[in-house]
């Protein structure tokens, strides 16, 4: 599947004008759901989002580990 410049755009401006910030639905609610935890522990989106590269480093090193055996 090819994407025109045309269609591209047309997404985006759909995006745009659809009343969703983050895009899909799932991140939407993922969204609300962190910035109302935040307003009232500030500190749980940053820890979330560390949870989340942590789990990405440990994936990457699993990755690379089985490489090199």
């Amino acid at each position: 599947m090819f994407v025109t410049p045309e269609s591209y755009v047309k997404m985006a401006f759909g995006k745009c004008n659809s009343g969703l910030h983050k895009g899909h639905f799932n991140h939407e609610l993922i969204g609300l759901v962190m910035n109302n935890l935040g307003l009232v522990v500030p500190s749980i989106p940053y820890k979330f989002m560390e949870m989340i590269g942590n789990k990405a480093q440990e994936s990457a090193k699993a990755e690379e580990k089985k490489k090199t055996e």
